[in-house]
C-alpha cells in the first residue's frame, strides 16, 4: 500500500513533463525557435 502514493506521484511527473514539453514545442514553433527547443527536449528525455 506504501507504494501507491509513489507511483501516482511518478506518473503524474512523467504526464506534466511530457505535457510541458508539447507545450514549449508549441510556443517554440509560434516565435520561429524550434532548432533550440527540439535540442532541449531531446536532452530532457534522455
Amino acid at each position: 500500500m506504501n507504494e501507491g502514493p509513489y507511483i501516482v506521484l511518478i506518473l503524474n511527473f512523467v504526464h506534466w513533463t511530457r505535457f510541458h514539453q508539447c507545450f514549449q514545442l508549441i510556443l517554440t514553433a509560434s516565435s520561429g525557435a524550434e532548432t533550440d527547443n527540439v535540442a532541449v527536449v531531446e536532452h530532457s528525455t534522455e
